[in-house]
C-alpha cells in the first residue's frame, strides 16, 4: 500500500506565521516539500526574528546562514 501525502505541508516560521509548502515531484517516485526564501522578504524577517529568539541564550558575534 502506497502512502499518500498531502499536496501542501504547513510549517510555522513563527508563532503566528504559517507557510504552506507545495509538494514537488523530484522524479523516480520521490517527492519533497521545499521552499526558496529568495525574494520572500516577510518570510526572512519572521525567520530571522525566530532564529534570534532561539539563539538568545548563546554568546555569539555573528552567524551565517545559506
Amino acid at each position: 500500500m502506497q502512502q499518500q501525502f498531502p499536496e501542501t505541508w504547513r510549517v510555522q516560521l513563527g508563532p503566528d506565521y504559517p507557510v504552506d509548502l507545495q509538494r514537488m515531484d523530484i522524479g523516480g517516485g520521490f517527492y519533497i516539500y521545499s521552499f526558496d526564501m529568495t525574494g520572500e522578504a516577510e518570510w526572512n524577517r519572521v525567520a530571522s526574528k525566530e532564529l534570534t529568539r532561539k539563539l538568545a541564550p548563546y554568546a555569539f558575534d555573528s552567524f551565517v546562514t545559506v
